[in-house]
């Protein structure tokens, strides 16, 4: 069975925000050097702080370039880096090590340039949501409150759980799922890129099927837009680049009062 992998992304700055914090990124291998591979990233610096922008592009390409040695490899090219540090541990896979050690290389960039740079950097951080398509193998790696959904069979499932402090108050049972979204804290987050030498990232590998679709994206979009109207859109338009334009335009349509960001993929199978 051939799969193909496709992929879009789109950033816009909102109606509110006077310039974008967040960065995307996504990566599909040429589907001639084997099976499906790709990645796809967002990342929404910490909203008011100084170089948020920054903060994200920094994560965007080190996770991108840290990992790029597996994203556009030949199948027959089983070389990689080697690092003291690429050890399995925990009982991840290798590549779920790989990952992680990206991410922890992005949150000690991020540090060192608010080291250097006090003045402009200020308390910069940001969030990163990863989704690392290899095959039928789904790995995601997660911190801070953008969020990563998957539609499976119509049903839409938000695969990430939101690292902010109302975020923990809806799992404790203390606020429902509809007063998280007009709680005046509800931007706050409790882990990020940037705040601390080890960074607590949430990182597991899942199946992905043909047909599935993921949505990554940043709260300017979960925010303005409730996932019964999310699982529509994407149910209803097949062109990815398509219905990231449409939940952007519809986000702004309801306020635009962050950051806009979107990054779509699908597998399907090759006609």
């Amino acid at each position: 069975m051939e799969l193909i992998l496709q992929s879009a992304a789109v950033t816009h700055q909102g109606r509110v925000r006077k310039h974008n914090e967040d960065s995307v990124l996504t990566f599909v291998r040429d589907p001639a050097k084997g099976d499906p591979l790709g990645i796809l990233i967002v990342a929404d610096g910490v909203g008011g702080q100084k170089a948020g922008d920054i903060a994200s592009q920094i994560a965007v390409e080190t996770v991108h370039e840290h990992m790029s040695w597996f994203l556009d490899r030949d199948p027959e090219d089983d070389t990689r880096p080697t690092t003291s540090q690429s050890t399995p541990t925990d009982g991840e896979s290798p590549l779920e090590t790989r990952l992680r050690i990206a991410i922890q290389a992005a949150n000690k960039k991020i540090l060192a340039y608010a080291h250097d740079n006090p003045i402009q950097a200020g308390n910069m951080g940001t969030t990163l949501t990863c989704a690392l398509i290899h095959g039928t193998s789904l790995t995601i790696a997660h911190i801070g409150d953008s969020r990563g959904y998957r539609l499976r069979d119509g049903e839409l499932e938000q695969l990430t759980e939101d690292h902010s402090f109302v975020g923990q108050m809806v799992r404790d049972g203390q606020l429902t799922d509809e007063a998280y979204y007009i709680h005046p804290r509800r931007n706050v987050i409790t882990k990020a890129l940037g705040q601390f030498d080890d960074a607590e990232v949430d990182l597991w590998t899942i199946p992905i099927e043909p047909g599935d679709e993921l949505l990554l994206c940043s709260d300017g979009m979960w925010e303005m837009i409730r996932n019964p109207e999310i699982r529509t859109r994407l149910i209803d338009q097949e062109d990815l680049e398509t219905v990231a334009e449409e939940l952007i335009q519809i986000a702004n349509d309801n306020g635009g009062s962050d950051n806009i960001s979107v990054v779509l993929g699908k597998l399907t199978r090759k006609d």
